[in-house]
């Protein structure tokens, strides 16, 4: 994943992109929300809706 402030420069995300793909490798983006600071509330929001959700019990409980 191409993420952080640095990956708002366009010719720097092209560069790394395509030393990750020479490498046979799969380049993930951000499409909606900005890889900067601008996306941190996301990804808090986004842990804390998976906090939130009750753990399996069993013997396919994954572990954290």
């Amino acid at each position: 994943v191409l993420t952080g402030g640095v990956f708002q420069n366009v010719r720097l995300t092209e560069v790394v992109a395509a030393g990750v793909e020479a490498a046979g490798l799969t380049v993930l983006r951000h499409r909606t929300v900005p890889p900067n600071d601008g996306g941190i509330s996301v990804g808090q929001a986004a842990v804390a809706v998976a906090r939130a959700q009750p753990v399996p019990s069993g013997p396919h409980r994954p572990t954290r």
